[in-house]
């Protein structure tokens, strides 16, 4: 089977956004339901980057990746499973982007998530003190629940996608964030 090469790279982010608080192979894992063997693959390329360091309770950042951790998580926010009457029954993730890189948001960049396993996804922009689906006049009271789960300013963008799944629902958010935002653009070069 060929590996999508998208999708290895979400794989890494995943990883790498993940050995934060999670050093350890195998509760990486269980925590992103991705197989061992596929996560030993992503440390050792993390490693071969200079991204993180071995060290006798799992890996951690080296400065390099550090540096990185620290311009993505000041730029990104990811929340899973957040509260929403959308879509009943499904897993959701929503990412908020701080740093959008002025892609235009439209049905293209919605499309990503949905071409990544994702049964359903809304892409907002924040503009006047609300959250706006660009080009669509549908609005929702669950769109006010969902300001108010992140610290918006105007500009910003939240993806959120929806899937049976919680690993697709991540994996296909992230997929659309990677199109939108400068700092993730830039982990994708390095990986």
């Amino acid at each position: 089977m060929k590996i999508n090469k998208e999708i290895n790279m979400i794989d890494h982010l995943r990883v790498f956004l993940k050995l934060n608080k999670t050093p350890g192979r195998g509760n990486i894992s269980k925590k992103l339901d991705i197989g061992e063997g596929i996560i030993r693959r992503v440390l050792d390329e993390l490693k071969a980057k200079g991204l993180i360091i071995p060290t006798n309770k799992g890996h951690k950042y080296s400065d390099k990746g550090k540096k990185i951790f620290d311009s993505i998580s000041g730029k990104i926010m990811i929340k899973n499973n957040v509260k929403l009457d959308l879509f009943p029954g499904m897993k959701n993730t929503a990412i908020h982007i701080k740093d959008h890189n002025d892609n235009s948001i439209n049905f293209k960049i919605r499309d990503v998530a949905i071409r990544n396993q994702a049964e359903g996804a809304m892409i907002f922009l924040y503009h006047r003190h609300k959250l706006e689906l660009p080009d669509c006049d549908y609005s929702d009271e669950s769109f006010n629940k969902l300001a108010g789960v992140f610290d918006f300013k105007d500009g910003d963008v939240l993806v959120t996608t929806f899937s049976k799944e919680q690993k697709v629902s991540e994996k296909s958010a992230f997929a659309v964030a990677i199109s939108l935002s400068k700092s993730l653009e830039k982990f994708k070069d390095m990986v």
